[in-house]
């Protein structure tokens, strides 16, 4: 899809965010957070705002030559 529609101007990529600062995660029990942000390698969920810069860098002009990709933004957690 993104090959088709990068002929007519159009990117698509992708973003696959980690555990994030979100109502359902911020729901759970500290004891099931706490081990979850143990298992990241930088220690911590990522904020709604983190996520957010990725996408707002996707759609700006700065990343033109990104096309077909999928950006992974979990702390390190593959």
């Amino acid at each position: 899809m993104a090959a088709e529609l990068a002929t007519q101007g159009i990117r698509c990529n992708a973003v696959l965010p980690g555990l994030t600062e979100s109502p359902p995660v911020l729901s759970m029990g500290n004891e099931r957070r706490n081990a979850l942000c143990a298992s990241i390698p930088i220690g911590r969920m990522a904020t709604t705002r983190e996520i957010a810069e990725v996408v707002a860098f996707l759609c700006s002009p700065e990343s033109s030559y990104v096309v077909g990709a999928a950006w992974v933004v979990a702390g390190g957690k593959q």
